[in-house]
């Protein structure tokens, strides 16, 4: 047998040629078919099939146009734009499903967010995975009950939220309720979805003035910040605001609007904190405004000739607590100095450096001591929100301190020069002037 074109003879002199292993060789490349030159296509496949270019002035839909009864992707916007429908599907995706929310987002151009109060009667919702009422929801049964869209369970219709079918099997109000066209609506909350009544926004300022605070500067810009933003605080004329200040004692203030300058009340039982004057520290900033300004200009001259090394933060903090926890608010803290006496006292943990770049280099970021954990859950059991900012160019154990703005903010500046004060200015403004009300 020949050897086949292409094919070189690779056995050595004097052996027996592999004619089957040769043969089959042979038979695999007469089998081997060219199908279409490159440029050209398969007459069987149908060109129309490929995608193509936009013609004319023809431009694709976004989202929002091809499904105008979701939600706007301003306020939610998935990581993918859509997701597995069977089980099978799902097992096979691998791929993370997250979403960006923003419910408080500017709307956007030429369009409001339509608000639905139901009052007096209750949000409809379902009753079993309590899914609210939306576009996709479905009507039956002559408009007295509607499927979940969500886990399909069948609920009956509030009889104050009862309307007939059309022939379509639509409802004959849809063209008045926003709830059941838009995507994104906003319900006027009944009292039964409140803890308690709307309270006036609260804003507490906790101060370090030992002498680190002095010497950085962080007091006068801290002061100063506070002054600028007055006039913008949200909640005019109901808007209530407090201070105190620690070192190794607690510094209240009176700052009642029959005064004509703020009283400094000191406590310095850091085992049993009591507050003063319990109905006289957080006061209206309309009516006691001169006051908290006088408050403000005097407060870097007030402690410049401080040298008291020591910090109670953990004991001010549970001080401020006291005070807030009544109203609930927003909480800023300023902190330079480490905790050093009562509770929530920290210990230097870094100054080890061989710990660094070691299995034990971990232990640094987590927390010291679980008092301020518990603060936290205190803070958010009453409506609380807790805004760290810490000063010190030195050890300040954030890992601890952090679990307080664990849902806030918290803003570390390693030593306050011109540039450092500057971002903590833009960013306490920030925090004043945008907190909703």
């Amino acid at each position: 047998m020949a050897t086949p074109l292409g094919i070189q003879s690779m056995q050595q002199p004097g052996s027996v040629p592999p004619m089957g292993g040769v043969q089959g060789l042979a038979e695999d490349f007469n089998a081997l078919t060219m199908q279409t030159r490159p440029g050209t296509m398969d007459p069987l496949f149908d060109a129309k099939e490929l995608p193509r270019p936009l013609e004319g002035d023809v431009e694709p839909k976004n989202l929002v146009e091809m499904y105008p009864m979701n939600c706007h992707p301003r306020y939610l916007r998935l990581t993918t734009s859509a997701v597995p429908s069977s089980q099978s599907l799902a097992s096979r995706w691998h791929l993370p499903l997250g979403a960006v929310v923003c419910p408080l987002a500017e709307p956007p151009d030429g369009e409001e967010v339509p608000i639905v109060n139901f009052a007096p009667a209750s949000v409809v919702r379902c009753r079993r995975c309590r899914t609210y009422v939306n576009p996709y929801m479905t009507f039956t049964e002559a408009g007295r009950k509607y499927r979940c869209n969500v886990c399909t369970l069948l609920n009956d219709v509030p009889s104050e939220y009862y309307a007939q079918l059309d022939a379509t099997g639509k409802r004959v109000d849809i063209n008045q309720r926003p709830e059941l066209t838009k995507g994104t609506i906003e319900f006027v909350a009944p009292a039964e979805y409140m803890v308690r009544p709307p309270m006036p926004p609260v804003y507490f300022f906790l101060i370090d003035v030992s002498i680190s605070a002095v010497r950085s500067g962080m007091i006068e810009v801290v002061a100063n910040t506070i002054k600028s933003c007055l006039d913008e605080l949200p909640g005019f004329p109901r808007t209530q605001i407090g201070f105190a200040t620690f070192d190794s004692t607690i510094h209240f203030y009176n700052m009642k609007s029959s005064l004509t300058q703020p009283q400094m009340l000191v406590v310095s039982d850091l085992d049993d904190i009591f507050i003063p004057l319990p109905d006289d520290l957080l006061v209206n900033l309309s009516e006691s405004r001169s006051v908290v300004e006088t408050f403000l200009d005097s407060l870097p001259t007030m402690f410049q000739d401080n040298v008291n090394l020591e910090s109670a933060f953990g004991p001010a903090l549970k001080a401020a607590f006291m005070v807030m926890s009544q109203l609930g608010g927003k909480l800023l803290i300023f902190q330079n100095t480490l905790p050093s006496l009562g509770v929530g006292r920290l210990k230097l943990r870094g100054d080890d450096s061989r710990v660094y770049g070691t299995d034990k280099e971990h232990g640094l970021r987590l927390p010291e001591d679980p008092f301020y954990k518990q603060m936290a859950a205190e803070f958010s059991k009453y409506q609380i929100s807790a805004n760290v900012y810490a000063f010190s160019d030195k050890y300040t154990d954030i890992a601890s301190l952090g679990t307080l703005a664990k849902s806030t903010d918290l803003l570390a500046l390693p030593a306050v020069d011109c540039d450092k004060a500057f971002a903590m200015q833009l960013s306490l403004e920030e925090t004043l002037l945008t907190t909703p009300t």
